[in-house]
């Protein structure tokens, strides 16, 4: 019966975080558009490199016998949240671009847009030569993003139409 709860808590919750993010607009720039995840995406991650660092806070300071099980777990947890954690994809007059997990930008121009798919997850991929960038049904602004990666896929003279 709790895992019940559980399963149904945790649907509840990822459905308010779905609906909420499609309220939610993207944020104009003087160059593009910036898609972010929402607020509260950011807040349940903060949430689980809290718990990351209490546990591994904890397993130093705890029993010498749950030392090592209770810091493994705190830096997989950690590990997991930094690698996973939803990341803005900015749009701009030359293309997409967004950060890597390891801080380095993953760029696709316009021109070398090879595909763009909408998942079954809710999720959008745009798919470059070498790269791959997705926004999440989490990330702000989807319908403005569909929008705008067509205009610009779509567009005769493949520019960008910018803040319009």
């Amino acid at each position: 019966m709790k895992s019940l709860i559980v399963v149904f808590l945790t649907v509840l919750v990822l459905s308010y975080l779905a609906s909420r993010a499609l309220t939610v607009k993207a944020h104009p720039t003087g160059r593009g558009w910036i898609f972010s995840p929402i607020n509260a995406v950011r807040i349940i991650y903060l949430a689980l490199v809290s718990l990351a660092l209490g546990l591994i806070s904890l397993g130093i300071k705890g029993p010498q016998e749950d030392r090592r099980i209770v810091v493994i777990g705190g830096l997989l947890i950690f590990a997991f949240a930094i690698i996973t954690w939803p990341k803005a994809i900015e749009m701009f007059e030359l293309g997409v671009r967004q950060r890597s997990w390891y801080g380095k930008w993953k760029i696709i121009l316009w021109s070398e847009i090879g595909d763009v798919q909408e998942k079954t997850d809710g999720s959008i991929s745009i798919y470059g030569p070498s790269t791959k960038i997705s926004l999440s049904k989490y990330h702000a602004g989807r319908d403005l993003f569909l929008e705008k990666m067509y205009d610009a896929k779509s567009g005769t003279d493949g520019t960008f139409s910018g803040n319009s």
